[in-house]
């Protein structure tokens, strides 16, 4: 898949079949919408095109925004599965926020992009004061000569799958629930940055990861699976705020540290973006008397994981 970020670098895509929107998280409608856009444009014999946001907009629209499922790297790789042939970044800022819905169509779309068809979700809005919604969108495709489609919502348990119900799933801690929704595990995509290297000490080498995206389940130990080299590998995550080593501490900051089975992080992996999928939860995150006491605990972590590793279908 293309990436192009800003309209700047869009030298013209006649004809090409788009959707747009943010796609935080890419769940299951989004993935609908998506791969919509991309049969669309292969029966037409044009280019697929998403039009998306480097950040969300509520960040400039809202005071207090909700937080992100994926971040702009994490939803593009996500949205490539689908075979999306381009992906245009926009930056959106206040003067985007600004643009009216049918300035957004015009230059952009038409002028810019020279799009043949746009499919819209059925809840996207755009343009000022969310003002575009399809019945405007069809109006403005007679006007300036594209066809216009869209989807229905995708119902799960009676409602219509979105970003906010997976965010509350997460933040509740029930990953299968939020899994249904995604039409995938629950993900965490990170930069692997340096930490205080006290899982090494510990006999426990961990990767220190400083999230992209902001949703997080509880406080705890979970297992994973780790993409890397190409492989997924078996680990467990620290998701918290290491009570045995920082209670009392003022700002603690919660961290997110990887454990992998049969592999060390070493210093190569630095700098490194990494993607955790989150498999189950294993415990709370509790604070140990001593460091003894919680190396213990990591250790019956370790075998339960290998015990879990045995179960999974794919080890077999």
């Amino acid at each position: 898949m293309e990436r192009i970020f800003g309209l700047k670098k869009v030298a013209g895509l006649p004809g090409a079949m788009a959707t747009l929107g943010v796609f935080d998280g890419v769940h299951l409608g989004h993935r609908e919408v998506l791969t919509e856009t991309v049969k669309w444009a292969r029966a037409a014999g044009a280019i697929s095109v998403v039009v998306t946001f480097d950040r969300h907009p509520e960040i400039v629209l809202r005071t207090t925004p909700a937080a992100a499922l994926a971040s702009l790297e994490h939803r593009l790789t996500l949205v490539e599965e689908t075979g999306i042939d381009v992906a245009i970044v926009l930056h959106f800022d206040q003067a985007l926020a600004d643009m009216t819905a049918e300035d957004f169509v015009r230059e952009i779309l038409v002028d810019k992009i020279q799009v043949g068809g746009v499919l819209l979700g059925f809840n996207c809005r755009f343009g000022r004061g969310a003002r575009g919604d399809f019945d405007l969108l069809s109006q403005l495709g007679g006007k300036y000569g594209f066809a216009v489609r869209s989807t229905e919502p995708l119902l799960i348990d009676g409602a219509p799958v979105s970003s906010t119900r997976i965010r509350s799933l997460i933040s509740e801690g029930d990953l299968a629930g939020a899994a249904r929704l995604l039409g995938r595990p629950v993900s965490l995509m990170g930069t692997v940055v340096h930490g205080d290297k006290r899982g090494r000490t510990l006999g426990f080498p961990t990767a220190n990861l400083n999230l992209h995206n902001e949703v997080t389940p509880p406080a705890g130990v979970y297992v994973c699976r780790v993409m890397l080299d190409g492989g997924r590998l078996w680990g467990l995550v620290n998701i918290g705020f290491r009570p045995t080593f920082t209670d009392g501490a003022d700002d603690v900051k919660k961290t997110v540290e990887v454990y992998i089975d049969d592999y060390d992080p070493t210093e190569s992996l630095y700098g490194h973006v990494m993607e955790i999928e989150l498999v189950s939860f294993m415990r709370p995150e509790v604070k140990f008397d001593s460091a003894d006491a919680l190396i213990e605990q990591m250790e019956r972590d370790r075998r339960l994981l290998v015990a879990i590793r045995r179960e999974a279908p794919d080890e077999r």
